[in-house]
């Protein structure tokens, strides 16, 4: 995880995978959604982004055998933003307690 943990940090991973749930599953994306989730979060183990990062290496878009289907890397990435966005509140909190009340 960063050290600062502000909002600022992880607005290119938030926009990245809201880019994703738009339909944007080439490899121009996720492959620098990787690099941000293992720029973020690369020393945490079990949580949601390292299982995510778990999962993008279990994706290819086309619904191949064995591997998430869209559908399912879709669900994914839709609780991955929701906790995301509650990570985000919780590291503004951390850093600035009175900005969080507003």
């Amino acid at each position: 995880m960063t050290t600062d943990g502000t909002a600022d940090d992880y607005s290119a991973l938030r926009d990245m995978v809201l880019q994703f749930l738009a339909g944007n599953t080439s490899r121009d994306l996720r492959y620098p959604l990787e690099g941000e989730l293992l720029r973020l979060f690369g020393e945490d183990d079990d949580t949601p982004a390292s299982r995510m990062l778990d999962r993008l290496a279990q994706y290819t878009p086309g619904n191949l055998a064995y591997l998430y289907s869209d559908e399912e890397m879709v669900g994914h990435f839709q609780r991955f933003l929701c906790w995301l966005d509650r990570h985000i509140a919780e590291q503004a909190a951390v850093i600035d307690p009175a900005r969080a009340e507003d």
